[in-house]
């Protein structure tokens, strides 16, 4: 997590099988090889995020949108906040269990190294983030509940079309050269 601004990490919250983190930048910060060993997704909050990749070249999310980073992805990544305020995102790495649990080996990407994107207009992300957060913070309930809640986020991406990989890989994708 040392890569995504822990000098500024406002609170962290985690479970065996989720982690949520707020990210805040006062600046532009350019992430160059950048390795998510978990699947991560970035609800932008403030500012924008810029993601290079040489599969798919420029994808750019804007404040509202989710940007979702599939396990064994490497990246450059940018976070670029708005004139006069900080650049502010919430990130949610899923375990592979999670993952593994919705979405099957029918549902693997072309390339795994496919960085997706729900815009806030339609998809509504932010609503899901909430309901994650709701869950991870909600200590009242078994343990054996919350893990059912937290597939919640997971089989939403499934129903707008997200596609993740089961699989896990150790090791950066080779196909997932940076481009800068």
């Amino acid at each position: 997590m040392s890569d995504l601004d822990t000098n500024h990490k406002l609170a962290y919250s985690e479970t065996n099988s989720i982690s949520i983190f707020p990210i805040s930048q006062a600046t532009n910060a350019k992430f160059i090889d950048l390795y998510f060993r978990n699947t991560a997704l970035f609800f932008i909050q403030k500012g924008s995020k810029r993601v290079l990749i040489a599969v798919q070249g420029e994808i750019v999310g804007q404040e509202g949108d989710l940007m979702i980073f599939p396990s064994g992805t490497m990246v450059t990544m940018e976070n670029r906040p708005v004139l006069n305020e900080d650049y502010r995102a919430v990130g949610v790495s899923f375990a592979h269990d999670l993952v593994g649990q919705v979405f099957t080996r029918s549902h693997t990407p072309k390339a795994i190294a496919d960085i997706q994107i729900l815009r806030d207009d339609p998809y509504r992300p932010n609503d899901i983030l909430e309901l994650t957060k709701a869950t991870v913070s909600n200590h009242n309930l078994p343990e054996s509940i919350r893990e059912r809640r937290l597939l919640e986020p997971l089989i939403w991406l499934r129903e707008q079309g997200v596609i993740l990989p089961t699989h896990t890989n150790e090791q950066p994708n080779s196909s997932c050269d940076v481009c800068c």
